[in-house]
């Protein structure tokens, strides 16, 4: 797991919310990138262009989880303490009492330094706990005027006494009490005396529960029976604020949701969570499938979520129950095999029902996809607004969220690192007219970066907003139409302007001008780009050697996301002729099966150096002559191909057209034809 390099708030901006046909939903801006599956194998895609339908993946098994032991102090006798507290609280501003008029304080003057402090009239008073406490008190006279001492006292809470406490740590059995709260459970004291009750006719969990409570708290909770309703174990208000301090919360049923403090817990933890709540409000089939059912929206995204990191698939859905919505998680097959080996039921009749699953021959059939990798199709995406995020993986640049792999912009975030700033990114083509730049310049706080991604695409009438922002920090805005129309001067806090293009040549020249630094970036060498694969390696559990990870590396084009995708092809075929371990013959092999020379080429970029060498002598010859003839768009030759092949001298891009450079020759083994002398006879 790589933790993200930095958090930016990018304020409230258009998004798009994507929710599959299994319940998964992701919502991010319209350019937010996500993995998809196309006809030439899994690509990135931007959120505004997924439509119904459109395959995306999800993450199962990633087996990620938090790392902290989140614990606790607890007093098991908190009237103690709350009496300890309370004769601080008079013992401290008597001192303060007695010393300022040099006597003894009046017995009314403790009660009016605590006027302004919280609790006062708590028993016992504030004199009583003077007498019991055995402190000096004068004969009923008070203190007049403006110097009267209790008016200099800050109203202070005491600290609790560290005497009779206790550590709790959260662990498996603790967060099953957690499960079962949230499942069947809800607090019935306030906010002040949070016991709570859990409902449950089931006599194996009653007892599970009660050795828990006798094993973390010290005290077993009572079993309340009624004829009317179903059996309630009863837990006390002190029991209560532990559960409290671990962040549960008292909520209704629709607000429901798992802990934090779960959430970022060891996964023993978190599946301890899961067969709480799945022993209390889950149910087994007797088909073996297993259901769980819940009014929280957000309590079945979580647990939905939570399961897929254990490789578990569960298909959310909502329908109407009793004039409200309600979500059911459905777990079956060979996910429900996972579900009952990974969780479990704790109850043995509801594990029991595994053994429909073993029986059914299909479900012993392995995926032939990749088992780490659930394809869910899209079911809807919908416009709306919401605040926004950005956050930097600086290693992958990639992540997972909410199930779906994510792909993240690093460059301009590496900027803003560096500079200890804040980033905003937006790009071109979302800012369609002034107001939409005049809104975000405005928002900028001093020292912000502002970055745009494919700015050579503005609009000319927004271009011409950035001249004044970029040179005098202001925007000029008119305001009205016609007659009435007038400028107003806004001024800007000063910035950073960070804009990307892969199409230089499309930035018209005012604004190329007001760059300060002009900058462009190579490709990685193969070096680097080995200290990525290696890495990558270790995120996808693949055993690879150094020799294997530089084979892949110098045939990667100098780019990471290239790299990365050659060694998940490289990996499988090791797994099915190298015995799982990527070794340089195993690299050779693969790659010259996906035919990708040693150089890093590829079919196109071999067709193309060969067309031009065989077809056209070389060169020179105009691009558009040169696309027929390979069956390619030109541009996609210009942006996609010929950056890589000139830049690594295999080509020429002349005025009079493409030439084969000499190293293209030496590559192909082909003998270069004589230059021809000018001046010669």
């Amino acid at each position: 797991m790589e933790p993200a390099a930095r958090v930016y708030a990018s304020g409230r901006t258009p998004t798009r919310r994507v929710t599959t046909r299994s319940g998964f939903v992701l919502e991010g801006t319209p350019q937010h990138p996500v993995r998809v599956a196309t006809p030439d194998g899994p690509q990135w895609k931007r959120l505004d262009q997924l439509s119904p339908g459109t395959p995306v993946a999800i993450a199962r098994g990633t087996d990620v989880w938090g790392s902290e032991r989140h614990r606790t102090t607890w007093t098991p006798d908190a009237n103690a303490d709350r009496r300890r507290r309370m004769e601080a609280r008079v013992g401290r501003p008597h001192t303060v009492l007695a010393g300022a008029p040099g006597r003894p304080p009046a017995a009314v003057e403790p009660r009016t330094a605590y006027r302004s402090m919280p609790k006062i009239t708590a028993s016992p008073t504030p004199e009583q706990t003077v007498q019991r406490l055995g402190l000096p008190l004068a004969d009923g006279r008070i203190v007049e005027g403006a110097e009267q001492p209790w008016s200099r006292i800050p109203p202070t809470e005491q600290p609790r006494s560290t005497v009779g406490q206790r550590e709790l740590t959260l662990d498996p059995d603790l967060a099953y009490l957690l499960g079962a709260l949230v499942g069947d459970g809800r607090f019935v004291g306030g906010a002040r005396s949070p016991s709570f009750v859990i409902t449950c006719d089931e006599p194996a969990m009653q007892t599970t529960l009660r050795r828990i409570g006798r094993r973390v708290f010290g005290r077993t909770p009572t079993v309340q029976t009624s004829r009317s309703k179903a059996p309630q174990l009863c837990f006390s208000q002190n029991v209560g604020k532990a559960c409290r301090a671990f962040g549960m919360k008292e909520a209704g049923a629709r607000e429901k949701e798992i802990p934090s403090t779960v959430l970022t817990s060891p996964r023993d933890v978190a599946v301890g969570f899961l067969q709480g709540l799945f022993d209390a409000d889950g149910h087994a089939r007797s088909s073996g499938g297993v259901e769980l059912g819940t009014r929280s929206r957000e309590l079945a995204r979580q647990v939905q979520l939570a399961l897929a990191n254990l490789g578990i698939v569960a298909h959310r859905t909502t329908k109407e129950c009793a004039g409200a919505p309600f979500q059911k998680l459905y777990v079956g097959g060979r996910d429900a095999l996972r579900f009952y080996d990974e969780v479990g039921f704790r109850l043995q009749h509801k594990q029991a029902q595994r053994a429909a699953l073993e029986e059914k021959e299909h479900d012993t059939l392995r995926s032939p996809s990749d088992p780490r990798i659930f394809w869910d199709r899209v079911g809807a995406v919908e416009e709306d607004e919401a605040e926004t995020f950005d956050f930097v993986v600086p290693g992958t640049h990639s992540f997972v969220g909410n199930g779906f792999y994510n792909h993240n912009t690093t460059l301009a975030h590496i900027v803003a690192e560096e500079m200890g700033a804040n980033i905003v990114t937006t790009s071109g083509p979302v800012l369609e007219k002034p107001a939409a730049l005049s809104g975000v310049l405005t928002n900028l706080e001093a020292g912000d970066v502002l970055f745009i991604d494919e700015i050579h695409r503005l609009a000319s009438v927004v271009e011409e907003y950035l001249y004044s922002a970029m040179e005098d920090y202001r925007i000029d805005i008119v305001i009205d139409s016609g007659p009435n129309s007038r400028t107003v001067q806004v001024k800007l806090k000063p910035f950073t302007l960070v804009g990307a293009t892969t199409r230089k040549g499309l930035l018209t020249a005012p604004l190329r001008a007001r760059f300060g630094i002009d900058l462009r970036f190579d490709y990685y060498p193969a070096k680097v780009l080995q200290q990525i694969v290696e890495r990558s390696a270790g995120i996808l559990d693949v055993d690879v050697t150094d020799e294997g990870a530089f084979e892949i590396a110098r045939r990667s084009r100098g780019t990471p996301r290239v790299a990365n995708r050659l060694l998940r092809r490289t990996r499988d075929f090791a797994e099915v002729e190298g015995e799982g371990t990527i070794t340089e013959t195993i690299a050779d092999h693969a790659l010259g099966a996906l035919d990708v020379d040693e150089e890093g080429l590829d079919d196109m970029d071999a067709r193309i150096l060969l067309t031009l060498i065989e077809n056209f002598g070389g060169g020179p010859t105009g691009l558009n002559n040169l696309a027929v003839s390979v069956g390619e768009e030109s541009g996609t030759i210009e942006e996609v191909y010929e950056p890589y092949l000139i830049q690594e001298g295999f080509l020429e891009r002349t005025p009079r057209g493409r030439v084969a450079a000499p190293r293209a020759y030496r590559h192909f083994d082909i003998t270069p034809p004589e230059e021809q002398d000018l001046f010669g006879g």
